[in-house]
């Protein structure tokens, strides 16, 4: 090698050992960049997911800012509500329409950072009902029964982020049964909640949510379990069964008889005729023999007796009722 191609080699080596020692980020250099995160902050409501016209807490939070020695200003929809060193909350109520919360904090630095949160009255009702059956013309809600299934209906009133109703289909929707997550009920438009409901106390609880998890609203139901019953209504010669009055106590029949029909209320049946329920009447003690849900008594003069009617579930074993009348002849 020529002492041309040395000095050119010596030259080069020199100029990249120099580049080196000065770059700023090198092990032997002196001096190091450094990337300056810029400071953040955000809003948390408490309670997380409150409902309409409920009482909410805004606090800002942060893990880079000193709030101590920061000036704070809040405003709702634009209007300033509140403003102040170390006023890191404010309270407001929820309305029917969206409401857009802002915060404003101004460093010892004079560096202003903001946050933003978007508060609705979001709500899911839930409604239920079992798979049993009522009388014709009863009013009243059918019991939560042993060996029995039962339907837990999610409404939910979501909002976006531009104040708008989700369509319950394109929500999510995360079930609870007594505490512990049913994922297989779970998911994408799934509002409704179906399954054996037959222990002593079912606490059914739902969580409705966007995709994105930002709107959202919590709701549960405690559903107690009762047993079935059997209403008896008297049969007219003409106008059939008589609905509107069940009897309790006692019954005056008269010299012309009676004829009785007991009705289930609760029991896991498609009708009162229904293959999986037997009845058993007593007379005064004894077993009339009919099987069926009506029973004809004949009428006796001056004297008292009692009527006795149970109902039972051929295969929902605890599914059982019974009720008893006084008779006056």
């Amino acid at each position: 090698m020529s002492s041309a191609q040395n000095y050119c080699l010596g030259v080069i080596f020199t100029l990249f050992l120099s580049l080196f020692l000065c770059s700023p980020s090198t092990v032997l250099g002196q001096t190091a960049d450094f990337i300056v995160s810029t400071p953040t902050i955000y809003i948390q409501p408490s309670p997380e997911n409150p409902g309409p016209n409920e009482l909410v807490t805004l606090s800002v939070k942060s893990s880079t800012v000193d709030f101590t020695k920061a000036t704070f200003t809040w405003k709702i929809d634009g209007r300033e509500v509140a403003k102040g060193k170390g006023t890191t909350n404010i309270s407001t109520r929820t309305s029917s329409s969206q409401k857009i919360v802002a915060v404003s904090a101004v460093l010892p630095d004079g560096k202003t950072i903001t946050a933003s949160h978007s508060l609705a009255g979001n709500y899911v009702d839930l409604l239920w009902e079992s798979e049993a059956y009522r009388p014709p013309f009863l009013e009243s809600r059918t019991p939560l029964l042993p060996q029995a299934l039962a339907r837990v209906v999610a409404i939910p009133s979501i909002r976006s982020s531009n104040g708008s109703i989700i369509d319950a289909d394109n929500l999510y929707y995360t079930w609870t049964f007594n505490g512990r997550k049913m994922m297989d009920k779970s998911g994408f438009g799934k509002s409704e909640f179906y399954n054996d409901l037959s222990q002593r106390s079912n606490v059914i609880g739902v969580t409705v949510a966007t995709d994105d998890g930002k709107s959202s609203a919590f709701s549960q139901v405690t559903l107690v379990r009762k047993q079935p019953e059997l209403f008896v209504y008297r049969v007219h010669p003409i106008y059939g069964v008589l609905y509107g009055t069940a009897f309790y106590g006692a019954l005056s029949i008269g010299e012309q008889g009676v004829e009785l029909r007991a009705e289930p209320f609760g029991f896991s049946i498609f009708s009162n005729n229904d293959s999986d329920l037997s009845y058993t009447w007593l007379i005064n003690g004894r077993n009339s023999g009919q099987n069926s849900p009506i029973v004809a008594i004949e009428g006796k003069n001056g004297t008292m007796g009692r009527i006795q009617v149970s109902a039972r579930h051929a295969v929902a074993d605890f599914q059982k009722a019974l009720t008893a009348i006084g008779l006056a002849f």
